[in-house]
């Protein structure tokens, strides 16, 4: 498909991260769609969730996805004020109106319950990183079927993990031996978790299927070697990440915005003949990424010590493995001007047989970050290149600059690993920036000057108020203790499991319009709110309740930080 000037459109993906079984997986399919479309592919790490506000690129993109929250709310506000469609996958920006494209959590929550009843269970038991937003959504839905069944469902029935990956499932495990848990039959909110969690039951003489059935989240390679046959609920990323594609088409053709949210229906694998199958077409990609993997890894210690050593000087001596998305490279500095305006100049440029250093007083090779790449690197390369990598490098908390990738190359989807090639440029660029900070640290002893106080724009204390605090540069929510014990969340655990829930978390979906339009309303004149919604209850029932909002802070006529305070009305 070509934009209205007649190029080929140009997407791009700004992740927090990009590897894993799910980010990772979700931009491989991504890639491969824009592959199979002949479209421009750029990618850009964040190194975080909701602070990222660098627009690397945004002159060049016709369309851009988000997953989950990588950027601030204000980079997702210049996106749109500059015209760009976008959309964001498992993440809700509101006030700002960007549609979603997410999994089915309640679709596949009943898939994974309606498995372990049909075998008979009825204690039942859910694990998880409860914090996350999909997991807690999971457990939600579970918590409403146990209910509509009839079936045993508080405190003991569920292990909240510290974290979402093997060591959360393993201190899972070692929680339900303690407990000496009834449970027979268990779902775990992510595929790392349960792998862990069944191992540490396997090493207890605890069989799996057999003694307890357990089912889990994500269609992950790992679980092939690690548990075997573990049934589970396939979010269907290939699926999702077509749909992202098609519907930014149509956003870039159309100037109507789709549905708000776009669930993509998940699928359950339990039984062997169609894990076989499904796992049969990938067996030659997993072969040749195995053996690129072990290499890598293998030589990884040497390699980065090497690469980092040169100051990046030697970066191109691994494109041999990596030759699809490693044509030429770039790395620039973060400079700011007489107005503390941020450009990026071209610090140094590698090629496969050569390292260029850049002046500083060669202006062609810099720019702002929104027209990256600069004028002479346009000219001196193609500037119409098939896949742009960005790799933000950090010293300390704050971007020092960017180390970029492009290639030209048709991608072969079974020929190479993005995944390999981004977790071993991560671990180099991780290592400079680290470098970067004891030189900065160096020169800061040298001079005898001591560091700017930093002021802490952290939460403000809520206190005694019934009420939730929302940080609009972060997106981020706070909720206080009263305020939950008044939703009917007393204990720990669950004011835990609550504490940061998304403020439109437990509306009625009947209610949930009005309240949006009123916040909006509310954000954009600076006023304050008074209205009424129906709330979910921890018990499951809709009560109403008056919301009384107010700013708390704001920058340059915008909302900064938001409060809301809940008073129960029947």
């Amino acid at each position: 498909m070509l934009d209205n000037a007649g190029r080929k459109l140009h997407i791009a993906v700004f992740a927090p991260y990009l590897q894993g079984d799910y980010m990772g997986e979700i931009i491989n399919q991504l890639r491969d769609s824009c592959n199979l479309k002949h479209y421009r592919f750029s990618a850009v790490r964040t190194n975080g969730f909701g602070e990222f506000n660098l627009g690397l690129g945004l002159d060049q993109y016709d369309g851009i996805i988000v997953i989950r929250n990588a950027v601030s709310p204000k980079l997702i506000e210049r996106i749109q004020n500059r015209g760009i469609p976008l959309l964001a996958v498992a993440h809700d920006y509101f006030p700002l109106d960007v549609p979603i494209v997410t999994s089915d959590n309640d679709a596949g929550t009943e898939l994974a319950f309606n498995y372990l009843r049909e075998r008979g269970h009825s204690e039942l038991l859910f694990v998880g990183d409860i914090t996350q937003y999909d997991l807690r959504k999971r457990y939600e839905r579970f918590v409403e079927l146990c209910r509509d069944a009839d079936l045993n469902c508080g405190t003991d029935h569920i292990i909240c993990t510290p974290n979402a990956i093997f060591s959360g499932g393993l201190a899972a495990g070692r929680e339900f031996l303690e407990r000496t848990s009834r449970a027979s039959g268990v779902i775990c909110g992510a595929g790392h978790t349960a792998m862990g969690f069944v191992r540490k039951l396997h090493d207890a003489g605890i069989k799996c299927p057999g003694d307890i059935d357990v089912i889990t989240f994500d269609a992950i390679q790992l679980m092939q070697a690690m548990t075997p046959g573990l049934p589970y609920v396939d979010q269907n990323l290939d699926v999702l990440a077509l749909r992202c594609i098609t519907t930014l088409e149509g956003m870039i053709h159309s100037s109507t915005l789709p549905t708000r949210v776009i669930t993509i229906a998940p699928t359950i694998f339990d039984n062997q003949g169609e894990r076989e199958t499904k796992e049969s077409a990938q067996a030659q990609t997993d072969l040749y990424q195995l053996a690129q993997t072990g290499a890598v890894l293998h030589n990884s210690l040497e390699i980065t010590q090497d690469i980092v050593a040169t100051r990046l000087d030697k970066i191109m001596t691994v494109a041999p493995l990596f030759d699809q998305f490693m044509e030429f490279g770039v790395l620039s500095c973060l400079v700011h001007d007489g107005q503390r305006r941020a450009h990026l100049h071209v610090h140094k440029i590698f090629t496969l047989t050569d390292v260029s250093v850049i002046r500083s007083n060669q202006r062609e090779y810099t720019c702002t970050p929104d027209s990256f790449p600069p004028p002479a690197i346009r000219d001196e390369f193609n500037g119409q290149h098939k896949v742009t990598i960005h790799f933000p490098v950090f010293s300390g908390d704050h971007i020092w600059g960017v180390l970029t990738f492009f290639a030209d190359k048709t991608c072969d989807k079974d020929a190479i690993s993005f995944v390999n090639f981004s977790s071993f440029i991560d671990n180099i660029v991780f290592s400079y920036g680290k470098v970067l900070e004891v030189l900065t640290l160096e020169q800061e002893l040298k001079k005898n000057e001591r560091k700017a106080p930093h002021i802490n724009r952290g939460p403000m204390p809520i206190g005694n108020l019934p009420s939730f605090e929302w940080d609009l540069e972060k997106g981020s929510v706070q909720w206080s203790d009263i305020a939950l014990e008044l939703l009917g969340f007393t204990t720990e655990l669950e004011k835990t499991i609550y504490r940061k829930m998304e403020i439109f978390d437990r509306v009625h979906p009947d209610d949930e319009h009005k309240l949006r339009k009123e916040l909006t309303a509310s954000l954009s004149n600076l006023g304050t709110l008074a209205t009424a919604a129906r709330l979910k209850t921890a018990e499951g029932d809709y009560r109403y309740y008056s919301l009384q909002g107010e700013i708390l802070h704001e920058e340059d006529s915008r909302a900064v930080r938001y409060r809301c305070c809940l008073s129960l009305l029947n």
